[in-house]
């Protein structure tokens, strides 16, 4: 019902729980308020969170490694990193899983026949952060060397995940001129780095091009959808140069075989590149390959 005021209607109708319309409104309005009040807040407790979730799972990985090699005479497992066999290998993105094929006898292909005992969980080799996680990833690493997609031709296939595994991995470090050496011990020596795992942090990926992309999300970042073959990633839209100028601001986590788990901002980071040609340590020229992959700069040694 509505009664005249002063020359104007006022609603005075109660709806079925109670309110009237301009109580009803008022309540939108602050609820709205309140949501953008608290949105950042929100975002920031879940970024925090999935931190968290990182981190353990990248100690697990170090733990997981640490248990292979106390049965495998002191050694940890081959990186599956690769492409082609015999000596006509080089190296490809340090996010593989399964690799294309076994480099040479004895060697797998899949980084699950060495670790499903250690790791039964593939999502910890994952980062919580990425906008969704490999569809076949369970499948894929009960499958290990057998593994082939389903929807692709009869041709075993490789895995590219959304974080980067640098044991008995080499690269090119674009600062010094030197190659990187993933450890292939828990002892380590000589250049050996203790890196064992890190958030993926790239620049000029070949699917994202002369942009910077990562498992994190960072400002102007949009979903570069997975393949069939490869892990969603957030990727930028505002590095167009031939060169990064900055990297965006992100927090990149990563392990070391000590078990030690530590983040890292932009200016504490440097480039690897992936080796086009193992005898001289080449990396692949710009524009084509893999690109650019960073890690902590207190990991190289």
């Amino acid at each position: 019902m509505f009664s005249i005021k002063r020359g104007a209607f006022v609603a005075t109708d109660r709806g079925p729980g109670g309110f009237t319309l301009l109580e009803m409104l008022t309540v939108v309005a602050v609820l709205a308020i309140l949501m953008g009040i608290l949105s950042p807040a929100i975002r920031a407790v879940r970024r925090k969170a999935e931190g968290i979730v990182s981190m353990t799972r990248q100690k697990e990985v170090a733990s997981g490694l640490q248990e292979y090699a106390a049965d495998f005479s002191d050694r940890l497992p081959q990186s599956v990193a690769t492409i082609g066999t015999g000596e006509y290998w080089n190296w490809t993105e340090p996010m593989m899983l399964t690799g294309y094929r076994e480099r040479s006898p004895g060697l797998h292909r899949s980084m699950a026949e060495y670790l499903r005992d250690y790791i039964p969980d593939p999502r910890v080799l994952s980062c919580p952060s990425a906008p969704r996680p490999y569809p076949y990833l369970e499948q894929a690493w009960a499958a290990g060397d057998a593994w082939d997609h389903p929807g692709t031709a009869p041709v075993l296939d490789p895995v590219s995940g959304n974080t980067c595994l640098w044991w008995g991995y080499t690269g090119y470090l674009c600062e010094t001129g030197r190659m990187f050496h993933g450890p292939t011990s828990p002892g380590g020596g000589g250049r050996e780095s203790g890196l064992v795992m890190s958030d993926y942090l790239g620049y000029d990926h070949w699917r994202n091009p002369r942009q910077f992309s990562s498992c994190e999300r960072f400002s102007q970042a949009q979903v570069n959808a997975g393949t069939l073959l490869s892990s969603a990633l957030w990727g930028g839209t505002a590095e167009t140069d031939s060169e990064p100028n900055a990297l965006p601001a992100v927090r990149v986590r990563a392990a070391y075989l000590d078990g030690h788990v530590a983040t890292y901002g932009p200016e504490a980071l440097t480039e690897v590149q992936v080796i086009w040609k193992v005898d001289s340590g080449e990396p692949y020229p710009a524009g084509i390959g893999p690109g650019g992959f960073f890690i902590p700069r207190e990991a190289v040694r």
